[in-house]
């Protein structure tokens, strides 16, 4: 094993072989059973059903770009050390929001140099094109409580990230 990145089982390997039982790791498992993710290398790509648990769109305020994460979800993803967020168009004839962690790294990993890990997470059309009128800057990710079987409109923000637009 060659690093503490997410592997093709789901799992975040380490490089002494070791697995963690890391939040993240158990929501991309979860997903993976699922049929809800696929791995393209280090990338975790989302499927339709994975991307249902994220509500990203803008807050026209604060003049910048929201990621709502359902509540339970809230806690794998922070997780996670993400670093940055961008807006992608045209990878894989999508759009897409991108969160990126430069060393995913966890527990007891041996190996010495960063490993990145990407999340995407694909977005429609109409919510490409609000959150692609934004200026670069950041994005705020906020937890969205979930009651009666609903999810909330407002949440608790739990991490902003630099976020910049990337057309392809």
């Amino acid at each position: 094993m060659r690093s503490a990145a997410i592997g093709p089982e789901g799992r975040i390997a380490t490089a002494n072989g070791i697995q963690d039982c890391h939040p993240f790791e158990l929501w991309v498992a979860g997903c993976l059973r699922d049929g809800a993710v696929e791995f393209q290398g280090d990338d975790v790509v989302l499927g339709e059903k994975a991307a249902a648990r994220f509500a990203p769109g803008i807050d026209r305020e604060k003049k910048m770009a929201v990621l709502g994460i359902v509540e339970r979800d809230a806690e794998p993803m922070r997780a996670m050390p993400w670093t940055s967020a961008a807006l992608l168009s045209g990878v894989n004839g999508r759009e897409w929001i991108a969160l990126s962690a430069k060393d995913a790294r966890i527990g007891n990993a041996k190996e010495m140099a960063p490993r990145q890990i990407r999340l995407f997470i694909p977005l429609d059309l109409v919510v490409y094109e609000a959150v692609k009128e934004m200026p670069d800057g950041k994005i705020q990710i906020v937890s969205l409580p979930v009651a009666d079987g609903r999810v909330a409109a407002e949440g608790r923000p739990i991490m902003t990230l630099p976020f910049k637009k990337i057309a392809v």
